[in-house]
């Protein structure tokens, strides 16, 4: 494996000493497979195709891939229809995705976010953590008083970040990506360690993707090299983190 891919290919856990979502890596490792997968097959300088570009749906998908097939056990629902809490009162609504996963059943609500890698600051990394933490808290919010009738055992955020680049950035591209991910982790820790979550960092920039300038998806010349999984939960009582 290439220095590159080190860094900007892998996954952190936040805090430090926590490993709260550890039992996720597999599920992880293998949505990074597929879309290995899917590049290979599909994507081209020609005609780029990423997968994780599209929309929250598609993305999503990936992760459920991931899920699926690390273990021939494991389950999930996307996008089911059940009584949900908002912040008004009980309604009937949809829930973005369920999943069982090393015999821990988890209930997820996730956002995907764009985000330009070039100007990447500590302020959008504050947004992009407010979301995340509002997706947490409302995954919580819809299943905390049904959580042993309904079997959860974690309510979780889920944030699929998607950095774009122009082509004129590929020779510093890399350090561009570096500089994103070192200060979303830089912000994941802090709010880790002063709120009480845990958090799972998981970037895919495969080192490809920096060899050379692609033609990019006719979307304004942008670039698309990667992409970032956040997915946190609020510390509880009886989970060890």
């Amino acid at each position: 494996m290439s220095i590159m891919k080190k860094q900007l290919t892998g996954l952190r856990y936040f805090p430090k000493k926590g490993k709260g979502l550890v039992f996720l890596s597999p599920s992880v490792h293998a949505m990074f497979t597929i879309v290995n997968d899917y590049l290979t097959q599909y994507d081209s300088e020609e005609l780029p195709d990423r997968p994780y570009f599209y929309n929250e749906r598609a993305t999503l998908s990936l992760l459920a891939g991931g899920i699926w097939k690390s273990d021939q056990s494991n389950l999930v629902l996307e996008e089911y229809c059940s009584p949900k809490v908002g912040e008004s009162g009980n309604y009937r609504g949809r829930f973005d995705v369920w999943f069982r996963t090393a015999d821990k059943s988890c209930s997820c609500e996730a956002k995907q976010i764009y985000t330009s890698g070039s100007v990447f600051t500590e302020g959008h990394a504050d947004e992009i953590i407010r979301v995340l933490r509002s997706q947490s808290d409302q995954a919580l919010r819809c299943v905390e008083d049904h959580m042993k009738e309904w079997r959860i055992d974690y309510a979780l955020g889920m944030v699929f970040v998607i950095p774009h680049l122009r082509s004129r950035h590929r020779p510093k591209a890399a350090s561009l990506v570096s500089r994103l991910l070192e200060r979303l982790d830089t912000r994941l820790e802090r709010f880790c360690r002063t709120q009480k979550y845990y958090c799972l960092r998981a970037s895919y920039f495969p080192g490809r993707h920096f060899a050379k300038a692609d033609k990019a998806q006719s979307h304004h010349s942008a670039w698309y090299p990667g992409f970032v999984t956040l997915i946190a939960g609020k510390e509880m009582p009886g989970i060890s983190n």
